[in-house]
């Protein structure tokens, strides 16, 4: 089940072949408990390849 503690902004909604964009995620943690965690996030689009998945490894210190 998706989690509404993930939230992904991009410096450009547009993202033209052979260009980049930044992509700044913000992950709330005040309800995971300390340890290992991850989250994924889908990216949408509209290339031959659908989507990606990009999954993020964190550790939460006390």
């Amino acid at each position: 089940m998706p989690c509404n503690c993930t939230h992904l902004k991009t410096s450009s909604d547009t993202i033209n072949p052979n260009e980049t964009t930044d992509l700044k995620i913000k992950i709330d943690t005040k309800d995971k408990k300390p340890g290992k965690c991850e989250v994924t996030i889908t990216v949408k689009t509209n290339g031959s390849r659908k989507f990606y998945l990009l999954e993020v490894a964190f550790d939460i210190i006390e």
